[in-house]
């Protein structure tokens, strides 16, 4: 096995996982190209379920990713304790 050490796909920067971005799942959309879903935990301390997509299909190793417009896509309801989502 030989190891590829590479940049962080995802970091916390935006305020659905501004405290952290969490392992997830990846995926193909309906037209194909792949999709990271992961968890991200909020400005206010709640997690979050979030996309990223790609940069650049053409690079190989999709080593950048960005966050799409639409997140988070999946938030946990007020009666719903946030650490179990």
């Amino acid at each position: 096995i030989h190891w590829l050490y590479l940049e962080e796909a995802l970091v916390p920067d935006h305020w659905y996982d501004i405290k952290g971005c969490w392992s997830g799942s990846a995926t193909f959309l309906a037209d194909g190209n792949p999709a990271i879903l992961y968890t991200g935990w909020s400005n206010s301390s709640q997690q979050m379920q979030n996309m990223a997509v790609p940069a650049d299909l053409n690079d190989p190793l999709l080593r950048k990713w960005v966050k799409v417009p639409q997140n988070p896509l999946i938030v946990a309801t007020a009666n719903l304790n946030s650490s179990e989502f």
